[in-house]
């Protein structure tokens, strides 16, 4: 299991609370230290997981705000099952799915995402998307 600094690199007065966590669950190593990379430069404290068994069980040690997970599936139609495991481990706590699948938000959201995020990321709509979802 990977896990990334819980703590963000610095902060500013303007700058996101750092005590909102954020879990980004994806395999693609580049991709996760992005993600992981803009959202601590954006003030969060982050932690990443390579797949979602690490991702519930960190979910139920760790108290998160969000929840990024990839879909992890080759074709859009498994990309609910399996994700199926930390939906559930999140319980209340916001999740977004995090796909390269052309996806109807209507669907994911009947799933159980809050939102949907697409790649490749245009990281100011990322950072724009996790404001919005924290903010809910």
């Amino acid at each position: 299991m990977a896990v990334y600094r819980l703590t963000p690199m610095g902060g500013r007065a303007d700058e996101p609370d750092p005590d909102r966590r954020i879990l980004v669950v994806e395999d693609d190593l580049a991709l996760r230290e992005l993600v992981v990379t803009v959202l601590e430069d954006e003030g969060y404290a982050v932690i990443a997981a390579r797949v979602p068994l690490d991702a519930a069980a960190l979910l139920e040690q760790v108290r998160f705000d969000l929840v990024i997970t990839d879909g992890f599936s080759r074709t859009g139609s498994a990309v609910f099952t399996s994700t199926a495991d930390v939906l559930q481990a999140a319980g209340a706590t916001p999740v977004a799915l995090f796909s390269a699948h052309t996806l109807e938000l209507d669907a994911a959201r009947a799933a159980g995402f809050r939102d949907l995020i697409t790649k490749p990321v245009d990281l100011e709509t990322l950072e724009r998307q996790v404001r919005a979802l924290l903010d809910t």
